[in-house]
């Protein structure tokens, strides 16, 4: 699963245009249907909070080099405020509040961040 993780994101880098730059968690959660496999948005979705950890060196590290350390990116000003919080903390909100979106259950960024 984690391989599968990988395959579907690394062929899309910070130098490609293939990348989308979401603004907002919503563009962001659509951004991710439209790049993960169907297996992995099931395991997201049915896969409990806490075991959402697994997907912190994969997809975690994409969302982190390519959302909030890329030029061009425009999340991280969503989350400038949360600031000095570390990358890893605004990854994992993201994969959290993807499982929920998932779920059809609505969080704030500062709920996602207390998670």
């Amino acid at each position: 699963m984690f391989i599968k993780v990988i395959t579907v994101i690394s062929g899309q880098d910070s130098q490609s245009n293939n990348v989308v730059f979401p603004i907002t968690l919503n563009e962001a959660y659509i951004a991710l249907d439209n790049m993960l496999s169907n297996e992995v948005i099931e395991d997201i979705k049915l896969s409990s909070v806490n075991d959402l950890i697994k997907y912190h060196r994969n997809l975690g590290m994409w969302i982190r080099n390519n959302w909030f350390r890329a030029p061009g990116s425009r999340l991280g000003t969503l989350f400038i405020e949360y600031l000095p919080r570390h990358m890893d903390d605004l990854s994992q909100a993201i994969i959290i509040g993807y499982h929920y979106y998932l779920n059809g259950i609505e969080k704030t960024i500062e709920e996602l961040l207390n998670e």
